[in-house]
């Protein structure tokens, strides 16, 4: 009995340490140390057990659930990566749990690490005459090709938030990505990201970079082309000697290697429907607004007729984009993350209209629309002539059917800008899904009672009603007033684009 008790303990020992995996996550995540101080290094190295992309998103936030950084890295082919982070003050000055989020494809997972509180810290003295702005920014290659990383690095003069925000442009100026740059306690920044033909280059030319950082901006460009640059070899003419011909009385005639002429190839003129960057019509007019640290306005008002995978919405939002950080996340449909920076900005302009009216579409976005109102509402009352707030507000009344309030709204932001394309969109989207619910009541109606009678004429006073603003509607001016909405007119059609959201 004694020796079979024995075997068996054996057994357990044995197959103990082998329990744990059966549970492992996904996602194997280590840290270099137990617990950190402000200031020190810190080193993740994590293993993926499903290895099926070469990239992972890394994002990490404060005890108080505020971002801190966002990162996208590189896997290795045995499923390992790594990073490093600086735990610099001010923002990794506060003690307690910080959150690290992982996202690969469907996989989501948090890990967690601890800063403790320094026994002595140092007074930081922030010279208040430094404006935080882009030094340099540089490209790794002049040229890239399909299936080529790109890295963009640069440099700013002081910490103002812990990341730059990137864009990437194709040569017609249009947007088809967004990265963040993660700043070092050097005041170095870097991101990195693949090339796929077709994906997100889709064709040959010049493409942009622009690094936005606090008011400044700089731009670099670099080459792009799908298939690398082949050299024709040189086709030399074979020398055509004349054998010299001597005698003493006939003179040799002078032989000619006729000349021969390559006939001149002219490259057909490709004509495309965008706009050429370098063309003489073509020079758009960068302004400088004060608060405007994340794009700039005509970017902004473009993006914003933009429909993106990632965001299912039947009617379009309008947002502004005076906000720093908040609808560059509000872009990328990272609608949580976005909400924090509205917030903040809230807490030191609390009447500014754009911030309220944006916090009450990301409220939308994430499901809360009573809430979305109530800060629609709140906008309107300190402004009500804010087109953006009433569009918005008709939006989340459509999406709770209520639709013959939502057209009224709609009306009112069309008699106050009758060029306002977004308004007059959701308006026919609204008519046509309220004309179908109508003629559904209609129908039922007609098939279970004949003494409903003035509820079918009700039914269709409004549905003449419906139409008549319909028509209406159709004749109304469509002519831009100027050209950021021209702008708006013409990419309100793309279907989607890497890193943005409506």
């Amino acid at each position: 009995m004694f020796g079979y008790k024995i075997g068996l303990l054996l057994v357990l020992i044995v197959l103990f340490p082998l329990m744990p995996s059966i549970f492992a996550d996904p996602i194997l995540l280590d840290f270099d140390k137990t617990e950190y101080h402000t200031g020190d290094n810190m080193i993740i190295t994590g293993h993926i057990s499903n290895y099926k992309m070469p990239i992972i998103a890394m994002s990490l936030f404060d005890p108080e659930g505020d971002i801190l950084s966002a990162n996208n890295l590189i896997i290795n082919s045995n499923g390992t990566f790594s990073k490093a982070f600086s735990l610099d003050s001010p923002f990794y000055d506060k003690s307690g749990q910080y959150t690290v989020k992982l996202n690969y494809g469907k996989i989501v997972q948090n890990e967690f690490f601890t800063i403790v509180g320094n026994t002595s810290e140092p007074e930081i003295a922030i010279p208040e005459s430094i404006i935080p702005e882009i030094i340099s920014i540089n490209t790794d290659k002049n040229q890239y090709y399909d299936q080529n990383f790109i890295t963009i690095t640069g440099s700013v003069n002081t910490i103002d938030s812990p990341t730059v925000l990137i864009g990437v442009h194709d040569p017609y100026g249009t947007p088809i990505g967004f990265y963040f740059g993660e700043i070092n306690s050097s005041l170095q920044f870097s991101t990195k990201f693949l090339v796929k033909s077709g994906v997100n280059f889709k064709v040959d030319g010049t493409y942009q970079v622009k690094a936005h950082y606090g008011e400044s901006e700089k731009t670099i460009n670099f080459e792009f082309s799908k298939k690398l640059d082949t050299v024709e070899p040189e086709i030399k003419t074979p020398e055509i000697k004349t054998p010299e011909i001597k005698t003493p009385e006939i003179k040799t005639p002078e032989i000619k290697t006729p000349e021969i002429k390559t006939p001149e190839i002219k490259t057909p003129e490709i004509k495309t429907s965008e706009k050429n960057i370098n063309s003489v019509d073509y020079q758009p007019q960068i302004k400088k607004y004060d608060n405007l640290s994340v794009e700039d306005i005509e970017l902004g008002k473009l993006l914003n007729q933009i429909n993106l995978d990632c965001d299912h919405s039947r009617f379009i939002d309008t947002i502004s984009y005076n906000d720093g950080m908040g609808p560059a996340l509000y872009r990328l449909c990272k609608f949580d993350q976005s909400l924090s920076f509205f917030n903040d900005s809230l807490s030191k302009d609390p009447n500014n209209v754009e911030i309220i009216t944006s916090k009450g579409s990301v409220l939308g976005k994430m499901g809360r629309t009573l809430e979305s109102i109530s800060y629609y509402d709140t906008a309107l009352n300190i402004d009500p002539n804010f087109i953006p707030a009433i569009n918005n507000k008709a939006n989340a009344l459509a999406n709770m059917k209520k639709y013959d309030e939502s057209i009224s709204l709609y009306n009112k932001a069309l008699e106050k800008n009758p060029s306002y394309d977004t308004a007059r969109k959701n308006l026919q989207l609204v008519l046509q899904e309220s004309s179908l619910e109508n003629k559904v009541i209609f129908t039922e109606y007609a098939s279970t009672s004949t003494d409903v009678s003035s509820n079918i004429v009700s039914s269709k006073d409004t549905m003449t009603e419906k139409l008549q603003t319909e028509n209406n509607l159709k004749t109304q001016t469509k002519n831009p007033t100027n050209i950021f909405e021209e702008l708006s007119l013409v990419f309100s059609s793309l279907g989607s684009l890497f890193g943005f959201q409506n």
